[in-house]
């Protein structure tokens, strides 16, 4: 697993956080899980169909004519089509990150 650097921003959030929690006498998970800090299996998974619906209305702006078109040109075999969809998702990908 790569560790990632905590951006000063999160940092200072979750700093405040927990030490509110401690001078409150409060639970540290809870109050992080109540501010939408922690990546629980719920929340992975909404993050990823908000993700997965982002792409799908990006992909509904092209059309299939549009996508050939960038790919050099109609009549292509399904192979180039499923290529051209992949590199429009490669794309999208790209552009949000």
């Amino acid at each position: 697993m790569v560790r990632a650097i905590l951006d000063t921003g999160t940092y200072a959030t979750v700093h405040v956080l927990v030490t509110a929690a401690n001078r409150g006498n409060q639970d540290v998970a809870e109050v992080l899980h109540e501010a939408g800090i922690l990546l629980t299996p719920e929340r992975a998974r909404a993050l990823k169909v908000q993700a997965l619906t982002e792409l799908l209305e990006a992909l509904y702006t092209w059309k299939p004519s549009e996508m050939m078109r960038r790919k050099g040109g109609s009549g292509q075999t399904p192979a180039a089509m499923y290529d051209t969809v992949r590199g429009f998702v490669e794309e999208f990908r790209d552009s949000v990150k």
